[in-house]
């Protein structure tokens, strides 16, 4: 695709009512769709609504391949709620109700955090009598980044090539405020730790979504370094399909190598304000048009959380 990346993995909310046209809709070799039950379906302030918009999203899920197979399409993959999020069962029996007429390309499974937790996908899949082509772990808690390099020493049947990283869940889970994306050398030492563990393994590194700047400068920085993390090109998140082109645009030849110190903090009472006054209903995140500033629910939970042990007086 370009010096830098590989594949681009979209991630789509498996409640977006134009889910039909969009999995329909002819794509390059290079761009994968992930459907998304998990993340991307949260009310981060109302558990039942969240579980009511993914129980919603499935049956959009089961409506969307009525009439239509998809068989052997690499390209088209289902990110499932995790093994103890109280989902997993439900999303099981999803992927049981459509085997007979889909395909996936991959399966994306999130929070991996101990090769115990393997085992009990492998026994889950193979009792329904599901097969993928691959499934795609989610590094994004302070566990699961411990126990990488046993989680992909693999000695099961699972077919395990790559693996997304998390920085959103993991800040979250560390606790840090305030929270480190790519201008930070604290993102960069925990990206480290997971590119060395994955590739001892040969596992290859899908980087998660880069949020904090529109700038091409910026985000050509950030794809030289993890490219030289990662010794090769290496695949990339986006949340958007405009993201797609920004990204394009900024996958020019090896030039802009300054320092990642081009992003502003926004303060946790800004990061508050600006996701409660931009959350839409049904989305999992706040965006700012005005500010083109783009906040996941777990950047406002951490604001959140350091606010309630340090007031503003």
């Amino acid at each position: 695709m370009n010096p830098y990346i590989r594949h681009i993995f979209q991630f789509i909310p498996a409640s977006s009512a134009s889910l039909g046209h969009i999995i329909k809709k002819e794509r390059p070799p290079w761009h994968h769709l992930v459907i998304d039950l998990e993340d991307a379906l949260l009310d981060v302030n109302n558990e039942a609504h969240t579980k009511s918009i993914k129980q919603k999203a499935r049956l959009l899920i089961l409506k969307c391949f009525e009439n239509t197979s998809l068989v052997n399409n690499k390209t088209i993959g289902l990110r499932i709620n995790s093994l103890h999020s109280g989902e997993f069962d439900n999303d099981l029996a999803l992927l049981n109700s459509l085997k007979h007429r889909v395909t996936w390309g991959f399966v994306v499974i999130p929070k991996m955090e101990r090769y115990g937790d393997l085992t009990i996908y492998e026994k889950s899949f193979k009792g329904l009598g599901l097969s993928f082509n691959e499934i795609i772990p989610v590094i994004e808690t302070v566990a699961g980044l411990k126990a990488c390099k046993r989680i992909f020493s693999n000695q099961l049947s699972l077919p395990l090539n790559r693996c997304f990283w998390g920085h959103h869940d993991y800040n979250l889970d560390a606790g840090y405020w305030p929270f480190p994306e790519q201008e930070s050398e604290t993102y960069w030492e925990n990206t480290t730790r997971l590119i060395n563990s994955l590739t001892i393994n040969g596992v290859s590194f899908i980087n998660g979504p880069i949020v904090v700047s529109q700038s091409t400068s910026f985000i050509r920085q950030v794809f030289h370094r993890t490219r030289k993390l990662c010794g090769k090109p290496f695949d990339q998140a986006v949340i958007s399909f405009s993201q797609i082109s920004l990204f394009n645009a900024a996958c020019q030849p090896d030039e802009d190598t300054a320092p990642l110190n081009t992003v502003n903090e926004h303060t946790a009472y800004e990061i508050v304000k600006a996701f409660e006054q931009y959350n839409r209903s049904g989305l999992s995140f706040g965006y700012d048009a005005g500010q083109r500033l783009f906040i996941s629910p777990q950047k406002y939970l951490c604001a959140k959380k350091y606010l309630s042990q340090n007031p503003i007086i």
